[in-house]
Protein backbone atom coordinates (compact mmCIF):
# COMPACT_ATOMS: atom_id res chain seq x y z
CA UNK A 1 0.00 0.00 0.00
CA UNK A 2 1.06 3.26 -0.87
CA UNK A 3 -0.23 6.63 0.73
CA UNK A 4 0.77 9.64 -1.25
CA UNK A 5 0.20 13.18 0.46
CA UNK A 6 -0.71 16.13 -1.98
CA UNK A 7 -1.50 19.62 -0.36
CA UNK A 8 -3.47 21.58 -3.02
CA UNK A 9 -3.99 25.41 -2.80
CA UNK A 10 -7.15 25.12 -1.91
CA UNK A 11 -5.91 23.50 1.60
CA UNK A 12 -7.15 19.96 -0.12
CA UNK A 13 -5.60 16.97 0.77
CA UNK A 14 -5.97 13.60 -1.50
CA UNK A 15 -4.44 10.14 -0.17
CA UNK A 16 -4.26 7.41 -3.11
CA UNK A 17 -4.21 4.33 -1.11
CA UNK A 18 -3.00 1.63 -3.96
CA UNK A 19 -3.74 -1.96 -3.70
CA UNK A 20 -2.72 -4.47 -6.41
CA UNK A 21 -4.33 -2.72 -9.14
CA UNK A 22 -7.32 -0.84 -7.45
CA UNK A 23 -6.84 2.93 -6.27
CA UNK A 24 -8.62 4.84 -3.76
CA UNK A 25 -8.72 8.28 -3.24
CA UNK A 26 -9.92 9.43 0.46
CA UNK A 27 -9.67 13.52 0.47
CA UNK A 28 -8.91 14.94 3.37
CA UNK A 29 -10.38 18.19 3.82
CA UNK A 30 -8.72 20.88 5.71
CA UNK A 31 -11.96 23.10 5.58
CA UNK A 32 -13.60 21.93 9.17
CA UNK A 33 -9.75 22.41 11.35
CA UNK A 34 -8.89 23.79 14.32
CA UNK A 35 -5.36 25.73 14.78
CA UNK A 36 -3.42 24.88 18.35
CA UNK A 37 -0.30 25.78 19.37
CA UNK A 38 0.06 27.34 15.90
CA UNK A 39 -0.82 23.39 14.15
CA UNK A 40 -3.22 23.18 12.09
CA UNK A 41 -5.43 20.05 13.28
CA UNK A 42 -7.91 18.00 11.08
CA UNK A 43 -10.85 17.04 13.26
CA UNK A 44 -11.37 13.93 11.77
CA UNK A 45 -8.15 12.39 12.57
CA UNK A 46 -7.80 13.52 15.61
CA UNK A 47 -11.22 11.71 16.59
CA UNK A 48 -10.12 8.51 14.52
CA UNK A 49 -7.13 8.70 17.00
CA UNK A 50 -9.23 9.30 19.81
CA UNK A 51 -11.10 6.32 19.22
CA UNK A 52 -8.16 4.29 19.07
CA UNK A 53 -6.59 5.32 22.22
CA UNK A 54 -10.03 4.73 24.07
CA UNK A 55 -9.74 0.99 22.40
CA UNK A 56 -5.83 0.49 24.17
CA UNK A 57 -8.00 1.35 27.41
CA UNK A 58 -10.54 -0.70 27.04
CA UNK A 59 -8.12 -3.61 25.74
CA UNK A 60 -5.80 -2.46 28.72
CA UNK A 61 -8.60 -3.31 31.45
CA UNK A 62 -9.68 -6.46 29.94
CA UNK A 63 -6.47 -7.71 29.99
CA UNK A 64 -5.74 -7.14 33.73
CA UNK A 65 -8.95 -8.59 34.51
CA UNK A 66 -9.06 -12.15 36.02
CA UNK A 67 -10.19 -15.06 33.59
CA UNK A 68 -12.58 -15.98 36.54
CA UNK A 69 -14.81 -12.80 35.94
CA UNK A 70 -13.90 -13.07 32.15
CA UNK A 71 -11.05 -11.30 31.51
CA UNK A 72 -7.57 -11.71 30.46
CA UNK A 73 -6.07 -12.24 27.48
CA UNK A 74 -8.14 -14.66 26.21
CA UNK A 75 -11.23 -12.74 26.29
CA UNK A 76 -12.89 -12.47 22.79
CA UNK A 77 -13.75 -8.45 23.01
CA UNK A 78 -9.77 -8.07 24.07
CA UNK A 79 -9.27 -10.24 20.82
CA UNK A 80 -11.49 -7.99 18.66
CA UNK A 81 -10.02 -4.88 19.69
CA UNK A 82 -6.62 -6.39 19.25
CA UNK A 83 -7.06 -7.17 15.88
CA UNK A 84 -7.31 -3.47 14.78
CA UNK A 85 -6.74 -0.98 16.78
CA UNK A 86 -2.94 -0.45 16.76
CA UNK A 87 -2.64 -0.72 13.22
CA UNK A 88 -5.40 2.31 13.10
CA UNK A 89 -2.96 4.14 15.01
CA UNK A 90 -0.45 2.81 12.97
CA UNK A 91 -2.41 4.66 9.75
CA UNK A 92 -2.81 8.00 11.38
CA UNK A 93 0.28 8.66 12.22
CA UNK A 94 0.97 7.80 8.79
CA UNK A 95 -1.20 10.00 7.19
CA UNK A 96 0.27 13.58 9.10
CA UNK A 97 3.57 12.17 8.03
CA UNK A 98 5.72 14.33 5.36
CA UNK A 99 6.89 13.67 2.25
CA UNK A 100 10.07 15.71 2.54
CA UNK A 101 10.92 15.01 6.07
CA UNK A 102 14.47 13.15 5.13
CA UNK A 103 15.40 14.81 2.83
CA UNK A 104 19.21 15.91 2.80
CA UNK A 105 22.01 13.68 5.21
CA UNK A 106 21.66 17.11 7.89
CA UNK A 107 18.15 16.75 7.59
CA UNK A 108 17.78 13.08 7.95
CA UNK A 109 20.16 13.54 10.99
CA UNK A 110 17.94 16.49 12.41
CA UNK A 111 14.45 14.59 12.35
CA UNK A 112 16.02 11.40 13.77
CA UNK A 113 17.14 13.18 16.55
CA UNK A 114 13.40 14.59 17.01
CA UNK A 115 12.11 11.42 16.70
CA UNK A 116 13.76 10.81 19.66
CA UNK A 117 12.71 13.30 21.65
CA UNK A 118 9.50 12.65 20.60
CA UNK A 119 8.81 9.13 20.67
CA UNK A 120 12.10 7.50 23.25
CA UNK A 121 12.47 10.20 25.70
CA UNK A 122 8.17 9.82 26.70
CA UNK A 123 9.23 5.81 26.44
CA UNK A 124 12.32 6.68 28.97
CA UNK A 125 10.24 9.01 31.58
CA UNK A 126 7.02 6.79 31.67
CA UNK A 127 8.59 3.54 31.13
CA UNK A 128 10.80 3.42 34.29
CA UNK A 129 7.98 5.42 36.26
CA UNK A 130 5.64 2.54 35.44
CA UNK A 131 8.47 0.12 36.36
CA UNK A 132 9.08 2.08 39.39
CA UNK A 133 5.01 1.56 40.48
CA UNK A 134 5.02 -2.03 39.77
CA UNK A 135 8.57 -2.84 41.74
CA UNK A 136 7.85 -0.62 44.74
CA UNK A 137 3.98 0.12 44.90
CA UNK A 138 1.62 -1.99 43.41
CA UNK A 139 3.15 -5.02 41.24
CA UNK A 140 -0.76 -6.22 39.97
CA UNK A 141 -0.53 -9.30 37.59
CA UNK A 142 2.58 -9.48 36.45
CA UNK A 143 5.85 -8.18 38.75
CA UNK A 144 8.65 -6.54 37.46
CA UNK A 145 12.13 -7.12 38.34
CA UNK A 146 15.66 -5.12 38.65
CA UNK A 147 16.68 -6.80 35.83
CA UNK A 148 13.86 -5.52 33.69
CA UNK A 149 14.53 -2.11 34.90
CA UNK A 150 18.15 -1.96 33.63
CA UNK A 151 17.02 -3.65 29.96
CA UNK A 152 14.12 -0.96 29.93
CA UNK A 153 16.11 0.64 27.43
CA UNK A 154 15.89 -1.73 24.87
CA UNK A 155 13.56 -3.57 26.03
CA UNK A 156 9.86 -2.75 27.07
CA UNK A 157 9.20 -5.93 29.17
CA UNK A 158 8.37 -4.27 32.12
CA UNK A 159 6.24 -1.54 30.74
CA UNK A 160 4.49 -4.02 27.84
CA UNK A 161 2.27 -1.01 26.93
CA UNK A 162 5.73 1.09 25.79
CA UNK A 163 5.97 -1.20 22.79
CA UNK A 164 3.70 0.97 20.68
CA UNK A 165 6.41 4.14 21.40
CA UNK A 166 9.49 1.60 20.34
CA UNK A 167 7.41 0.29 17.70
CA UNK A 168 6.52 3.83 16.16
CA UNK A 169 9.88 5.25 16.50
CA UNK A 170 11.49 2.41 14.14
CA UNK A 171 8.54 2.55 11.74
CA UNK A 172 9.39 6.36 10.92
CA UNK A 173 13.21 5.79 11.05
CA UNK A 174 12.67 3.28 7.83
CA UNK A 175 9.60 5.62 6.35
CA UNK A 176 7.46 2.62 6.30
CA UNK A 177 3.43 2.65 7.08
CA UNK A 178 1.45 -0.39 8.16
CA UNK A 179 -2.36 -0.55 7.01
CA UNK A 180 -4.76 -3.28 7.74
CA UNK A 181 -8.45 -3.98 6.22
CA UNK A 182 -10.69 -2.96 9.63
CA UNK A 183 -8.04 0.23 10.49
CA UNK A 184 -8.86 1.35 6.85
CA UNK A 185 -12.21 0.80 6.71
CA UNK A 186 -12.44 2.83 10.17
CA UNK A 187 -10.48 5.78 8.41
CA UNK A 188 -12.97 5.60 5.68
CA UNK A 189 -15.59 6.34 7.66
CA UNK A 190 -14.15 8.84 9.93
CA UNK A 191 -12.75 11.15 6.97
CA UNK A 192 -16.70 11.02 5.19
CA UNK A 193 -18.76 11.22 8.05
CA UNK A 194 -19.70 15.08 8.62
CA UNK A 195 -20.43 14.45 12.51
CA UNK A 196 -17.73 15.18 14.51
CA UNK A 197 -17.29 14.07 18.45
CA UNK A 198 -15.34 16.81 20.53
CA UNK A 199 -14.03 13.60 23.28
CA UNK A 200 -12.64 11.45 20.41
CA UNK A 201 -11.16 14.60 18.83
CA UNK A 202 -9.44 15.52 22.35
CA UNK A 203 -8.96 12.16 23.10
CA UNK A 204 -6.92 12.30 19.89
CA UNK A 205 -5.02 16.00 19.81
CA UNK A 206 -3.64 14.89 23.22
CA UNK A 207 -3.25 11.29 22.74
CA UNK A 208 -0.10 10.68 24.70
CA UNK A 209 -1.52 11.61 27.89
CA UNK A 210 -4.27 8.86 28.05
CA UNK A 211 -1.53 6.51 26.79
CA UNK A 212 0.68 7.11 29.25
CA UNK A 213 -1.29 7.63 31.78
CA UNK A 214 -4.69 5.37 31.84
CA UNK A 215 -2.80 2.93 33.80
CA UNK A 216 -2.65 5.03 36.37
CA UNK A 217 -6.38 5.83 36.52
CA UNK A 218 -7.96 2.97 35.87
CA UNK A 219 -6.07 0.58 38.40
CA UNK A 220 -6.99 2.66 41.64
CA UNK A 221 -10.68 2.18 40.17
CA UNK A 222 -9.52 -1.74 40.16
CA UNK A 223 -8.59 -2.00 43.49
CA UNK A 224 -11.78 -0.33 45.11
CA UNK A 225 -13.71 -2.43 43.20
CA UNK A 226 -11.76 -5.20 44.45
CA UNK A 227 -12.54 -4.41 48.13
CA UNK A 228 -16.13 -4.14 47.40
CA UNK A 229 -16.49 -7.54 46.29
CA UNK A 230 -17.21 -6.50 42.61
CA UNK A 231 -17.30 -9.72 40.02
CA UNK A 232 -19.24 -8.04 37.35
CA UNK A 233 -16.89 -7.92 34.38
CA UNK A 234 -18.99 -5.37 32.66
CA UNK A 235 -18.67 -2.90 35.63
CA UNK A 236 -14.86 -3.16 35.62
CA UNK A 237 -14.67 -2.55 32.14
CA UNK A 238 -16.88 0.38 31.57
CA UNK A 239 -16.41 1.95 35.07
CA UNK A 240 -12.66 1.94 34.14
CA UNK A 241 -12.79 2.72 30.70
CA UNK A 242 -14.80 6.03 31.66
CA UNK A 243 -12.45 7.08 34.90
CA UNK A 244 -9.67 7.32 32.35
CA UNK A 245 -12.09 9.01 29.85
CA UNK A 246 -12.90 11.51 32.17
CA UNK A 247 -9.66 11.89 33.38
CA UNK A 248 -7.96 12.29 30.24
CA UNK A 249 -9.86 14.68 29.18
CA UNK A 250 -8.90 17.05 32.55
CA UNK A 251 -5.08 16.16 31.87
CA UNK A 252 -5.66 17.14 28.00
CA UNK A 253 -6.88 20.56 28.86
CA UNK A 254 -4.24 21.41 31.40
CA UNK A 255 -1.98 20.36 29.16
CA UNK A 256 -2.88 22.52 26.71
CA UNK A 257 -2.89 25.56 29.12
CA UNK A 258 0.11 25.31 30.67
CA UNK A 259 2.94 24.59 28.89
CA UNK A 260 5.84 22.87 31.11
CA UNK A 261 2.95 20.04 31.80
CA UNK A 262 2.49 19.57 28.32
CA UNK A 263 6.57 18.83 27.99
CA UNK A 264 6.14 15.52 29.71
CA UNK A 265 4.09 14.51 27.09
CA UNK A 266 5.18 16.61 23.85
CA UNK A 267 9.12 17.72 24.52
CA UNK A 268 9.07 19.45 21.45
CA UNK A 269 7.28 22.17 22.57
CA UNK A 270 10.38 23.49 24.39
CA UNK A 271 11.98 23.33 20.99
CA UNK A 272 11.96 26.85 19.15
CA UNK A 273 9.98 26.91 16.21
CA UNK A 274 11.47 28.22 12.67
Amino acid sequence: MILRKKVERNFKVEINMKMSENTISIPLSFDNTSKLGGIKRIHWIDEARGLAIILVIIGHVIGGLGSEIGGGEDNLLRTIIYSFHMPLMFIVSGLVAHENEYRGFKNFLSQILRLFIVLYMPYLLWGYLFWADKYFVYAGNVEVNLQQGLELFWNYSAWVSGWYLLTLLAIKILDLCMAFSISGLLILVFSVSERHSKVLETMGRGSMAPYVLHAYMTIPVRIILQKCGCRDFAVYVILETVVAVLCSLIVIKIMERVKWIKAFFYPTVLLKRR
